[in-house]
């Protein structure tokens, strides 16, 4: 992750905090949360939020999601710089974070949390960390392609 070891740390301990099972989905879009998310403020990174929440496939079909083609957006549509995981907790890489995930098995990106494929009904964590800095404000959407959700202040 490019915002440390303070969002990881948060990452592991928020694995599995919940909302008001609020369900929440765009039109067109195959994902929705499963309950509402939360969204919580670093004490030692000064601007540092982590969401956290679960995501369930309510289209028809097969769903599979990287992590990498996620975006939050905010209310301008501008993008803020963020990661992502599909993991409940942090799990410690056997690739350097740094290298292309070409060449690393579909396997292990599923591991990690950079992959995750959602039958019709299936669920899954879903973890996004940014630091909120200039002008834009806070994300409002997270983009994942065909749909968004839109993400709590």
């Amino acid at each position: 992750m490019r915002h440390g070891g303070a969002a990881l740390v948060t990452l592991g301990i928020l694995a599995g905090c919940g909302g008001d099972g609020e369900s929440d989905r765009s039109a067109g879009g195959a994902l929705a949360w499963s309950q509402k998310p939360t969204v919580v403020s670093s004490t030692e990174v000064t601007g540092a939020r982590v969401l956290t929440g679960r995501v369930r496939n309510d289209s028809l079909r097969a769903v599979k999601l990287r992590s990498r083609d996620l975006r939050l957006l905010d209310r301008g549509g501008r993008r803020v710089e963020a990661d992502f995981g599909f993991v409940g907790a942090y799990v410690r890489p056997d690739q350097p974070r740094n290298r292309s995930e070409e060449g690393v098995p579909e396997s292990e990106q599923r591991r990690v949390g950079a992959v995750v494929k959602l039958e019709p009904g299936d669920f899954a964590p879903l973890s996004a960390s940014w630091i909120e800095r200039g002008p834009g404000g806070p994300p409002a959407r997270l983009d994942y392609g065909s749909g968004s959700l839109s993400v709590p202040r």
